[in-house]
């Protein structure tokens, strides 16, 4: 028996496209750096997004006291550093601001639940 290997070479049929604003069935993984090489993101996220989030507070132990540190005594100077000062001088007064909000939004709620 001989083998045909035009089968190898076939061509395909094409594939259609959907159009415009049309739901699509299938569920697809989509990166949150977009189309950026896994090397680059890496690089993006060790110098830039670790450091910010450590110091917004959503880091704990040597790391972040380490980061804390370099950014009181003077150390760390850059404007990732200037940022997170602001941002942690900022912070507090949102969140109190927040925390009053909803505390009275509650006593709304529950006054109209009552009555």
């Amino acid at each position: 028996m001989l083998h045909d290997s035009r089968r190898y070479h076939r061509t395909r049929p094409p594939t259609f496209t959907r159009a415009y604003g049309s739901q699509q069935s299938t569920p697809g993984v989509v990166s949150p750096y977009g189309g950026l090489p896994a090397m680059v993101a890496g690089r993006i996220n060790r110098q830039q997004l670790s450091p910010l989030l450590l110091g917004l507070g959503a880091g704990q132990g040597k790391p972040y006291q380490k980061l804390m540190a370099d950014i009181q005594s003077g150390k760390a100077s850059g404007p990732l550093a200037s940022a997170i000062q602001q941002i942690q001088g900022f912070a507090p007064g949102v969140i109190k601001g927040a925390q009053g909000i909803g505390q009275e939004v509650s006593q709304q709620g529950q006054t109209a639940v009552d009555t």
